[in-house]
């Protein structure tokens, strides 16, 4: 049996029911290769943040297209791959938002040493 020696969508495990079209929860990346290689991760947006093969989704009020690149290394050798994914926007990050504009609309004031915390 060969091994493998590339990365390819397959070896993203992204969450149920996403894929690299539809990313709308955090996903897992490849740290290594059963070649012997290992993979480091950047992107190109600050939609997915990345820390080693944790890939964090962010709310996005569009849909987004990012880009990860993956540095295979081998020894003294490696090589670069990209990956083109599209991070959507969701009901749960429109509903953040609205909030958070609607929080931004209210001013409350206190006075003499008024709190919002009532005895």
């Amino acid at each position: 049996m060969k091994k493998k020696s590339h990365l390819d969508f397959d070896d993203i495990t992204f969450g149920s029911r996403d894929d690299k079209d539809n990313v709308r929860k955090n996903f897992l990346l490849p740290l290594n290769n059963p070649n012997g290689t290992s993979v480091s991760w950047a992107n190109s947006y600050p939609s997915v943040a990345i820390d080693g093969g944790n890939a964090g989704y962010s709310c996005v009020s569009s849909d987004t297209p990012e880009t990860l690149t993956a540095t295979i290394t081998k020894g003294a050798v490696s090589d670069k791959k990209t990956f083109d994914i599209t991070v959507k926007q969701s009901e749960a990050c429109e509903i953040i938002a609205s909030d958070e504009a609607i929080l931004g609309l209210i001013d409350i004031t206190f006075y003499n040493g008024d709190s919002y915390f009532q005895m």
